[in-house]
């Protein structure tokens, strides 16, 4: 019962999982520091702006992934916390004729015992 409205949030997470591996795999790929050096080695050089163009654009790619990054794991902070929260609540939710119910049966159950 409880498990079933859970499905939702455990399929957020999941995504959001997988939206970290696949940002990560992204951000192996791209060095920060070889960026910074080849575009400081470019200045010094005095190359001409269009030169250093794919060094300003992989940093800024890496800032879109590290951004994008952050946002994913608040997502996935948050989804933790909302499953969290709907465990306690659907564990606090009694059904209070099916508890009568169990108290009876187990009061049958040990007065036929003995």
């Amino acid at each position: 019962m409880i498990a079933g409205s859970l499905t939702p949030l455990v399929e957020l997470i999941a995504r959001q999982v997988e939206r970290l591996r696949s940002i990560d795999a992204d951000l192996a790929r791209l060095d920060e520091g070889a960026l910074v050096r080849a575009l400081a080695a470019s200045e010094a050089r005095r190359e001409t702006p269009e030169r250093r163009e794919d060094l300003l654009v992989g940093l800024d790619r890496l800032r879109a992934l590290e951004d994008e990054r952050a946002q994913s794991f608040h997502r996935l902070l948050e989804a933790e916390h909302l499953l969290r929260r709907a465990v306690e609540l659907g564990l606090e939710v009694r059904d209070d004729a099916a508890e009568h119910e169990r108290r009876v049966a187990q009061a049958l159950h040990e007065l036929g015992a003995g």
